[in-house]
């Protein structure tokens, strides 16, 4: 489970076009966030493979080596798997919500449209740059990247019913 504090006022002011561009989609999103937590991270283990040691002085020290190993880990895999998975919902999880909290890179730049660009170009917007290129787009994907991901995507499994054609 994870808390997400958004500043409205920040995404009320926020441009779509940053948000077109896969590069920029991290950083445009956490740069509205103003609070983040993972307040829960579950995790379920079914078994841990028996470590096998080898690389001793000889492979007589390497089967006693594993014979102590193979004892102590059957003693001890059920304890290490609890231990494990509260390692993931305590440590690692907080580990994960810090490092997204402290997210550096928090700049959402918005894209610069060329000063001549009066009406959005479909085939820009809609197709990848060599198809819109074929047809006449200029193949430069000012619009950003996602849309035509989308597009393809709605190519791929149409959704039965709708109204939308491309």
């Amino acid at each position: 489970a994870t808390f997400i504090g958004i500043d409205i006022n920040k995404l009320g002011e926020t441009a779509l076009g940053p948000f077109l561009f896969k590069d920029q989609i991290i950083s445009c999103f956490l740069s509205l966030v103003e609070s983040f937590e993972i307040t829960q991270l579950a995790m379920s283990l079914g078994e841990i493979l028996e470590p096998t040691i080898k690389g001793f002085i000889s492979d007589g020290i390497d089967g006693i080596v594993n014979d102590v190993v193979k004892a102590i880990f059957t003693m001890y895999e059920d304890s290490l798997l609890d231990a494990l998975i509260g390692i993931f919902d305590t440590t690692f999880r907080e580990e994960l919500s810090m490092l997204i909290r402290d997210y550096d890179d928090k700049d959402c730049i918005e894209p610069r449209l060329r000063d001549d660009m009066i009406y959005i170009d479909a085939r820009d917007l809609l197709l990848v740059p060599n198809e819109a290129k074929l047809i006449g787009g200029s193949a430069t994907s000012p619009y950003g990247d996602i849309p035509p991901l989308i597009k393809g995507f709605y190519d791929e499994f149409p959704v039965p019913g709708s109204l939308l054609f491309f």
